[in-house]
């Protein structure tokens, strides 16, 4: 695969993404109606998915465009952090299990950065693989509670019972 295949598909996958944050946060609405919370979850998918979008536009050929791609897949990892660290906040009905997997993925993910940014121990290659595993898997993981959130439906039923003693 070329770079500039590989570089489009970072782009499309950016756009699905957003199509599927929209999708998923219309139907949220409805359950969880002005819920300001949901509202800044949204946001931040949303600019990560456009951070993704980035890596793709700003290919990694030297010069200057090297330094906007490692800055914006820098900034993809951030944004992960901060989703995986607020999602306590930002989700509602989160569960321990998740926010336990989440907790651990994120600091996993900042020890990566590091090991990248200030110790130099990571190529970029190999941050940014051990990076897109990682917050790809999580993030599939919240959209997945995100889902379950949107398409539970609480069906209630008023049931009356009368007596005919004719």
């Amino acid at each position: 695969m070329n770079s500039w295949q590989f570089n489009i598909t970072l782009m499309m996958s950016a756009l699905l993404m957003i199509a599927l944050i929209d999708y998923l946060f219309v139907s949220l609405r409805q359950s969880f109606p002005n819920n300001k919370r949901l509202l800044i979850l949204r946001v931040l998918l949303t600019i990560t998915a456009i951070t993704l979008g980035a890596v793709g536009f700003f290919p990694n050929d030297g010069g200057d465009l090297h330094i906007i791609h490692t800055k914006a897949a820098s900034w993809l990892v951030y944004l992960v952090i901060i989703l995986i660290f607020s999602v306590r906040w930002l989700l509602p009905q989160v569960t321990k299990e998740f926010l336990f997997i989440s907790y651990g993925m994120g600091g996993l993910l900042f020890i990566c950065n590091i090991l990248f940014a200030n110790i130099h121990y990571l190529s970029l290659t190999a941050f940014e693989l051990i990076a897109f595993i990682m917050a790809f898997s999580w993030i599939l993981l919240l959209l997945q509670n995100l889902r379950k959130l949107s398409f539970q439906h609480n069906l209630t039923f008023d049931i009356s019972l009368t007596c005919d003693m004719s």
